[in-house]
């Protein structure tokens, strides 16, 4: 993704994430589309039980592993036989572990889900909850921990996808450059169609989730 791919893409983020904040009832009224109340007893959400949803969600997390596993392998390769030339380069293959380290892994579950304290669609009042619902900027919600706030899985693959420009070889083509423009598409709009649907998730359009 050049400049300009990167510029249309945060200008986008920032208005949807404008437009989720000055009208967070949006929020519930795509969560509506798959709220049946008939099975409230058991969430309310039959996408909760939908095989087909559960294994779009595990195949989500398979290929987070699996994009990053390369990356664990060269970094391991060169620490057991330090004069072998890498499969990647080194500084591609340590930016990307340490962004999934710091960001989902760290900053997101261990910190920002567990303080944050905005309830998850099901766990809300207008879905048969008992807690109040809070718009996506607001951390003052019941939720004692586990909360939402963002969408691991689709963040991990849509800056993977960010990165790939700033991972070149000096002087060479990109290692990690994409063959198919359906790459992006794949990860940033294939994966939220499932998500959404999910009682645990709000709309994935926006960065909270």
């Amino acid at each position: 993704m050049n400049r300009t791919g990167l510029l249309i893409a945060l200008a986008v983020a920032v208005a949807i994430g404008l437009l989720f904040g000055i009208y967070p009832g949006l929020d519930l009224d795509l969560e509506r589309l798959f709220y049946d109340p008939a099975v409230a007893s058991i969430g309310g959400f039959p996408a909760l039980y939908d095989p087909v949803v559960n294994r779009a969600r595990d195949l989500a997390r398979l290929i987070s592993a699996l994009l990053v596993a390369p990356a664990a392998l060269a970094v391991a390769g060169k620490l057991i036989a330090p004069r072998r030339r890498m499969l990647i380069p080194g500084r591609a293959a340590v930016l990307l572990i340490a962004t999934l380290a710091l960001g989902p892994g760290l900053l997101t579950n261990a910190v920002l889900k567990q303080y944050w304290g905005r309830p998850r669609p099901i766990d809300v009042s207008e879905f048969a909850g008992d807690m109040r619902f809070v718009p996506w900027w607001d951390p003052r919600g019941d939720c004692p921990s586990n909360c939402s706030f963002v969408a691991v899985s689709l963040r991990a693959r849509s800056g993977r996808w960010r990165r790939r420009r700033w991972c070149r070889r000096p002087g060479g083509p990109s290692p990690l450059r994409p063959r198919s423009p359906s790459g992006p598409a794949s990860g940033s709009f294939g994966w939220p169609a499932a998500a959404i649907s999910s009682p645990t998730w709000y709309s994935p359009a926006c960065s909270p989730s």
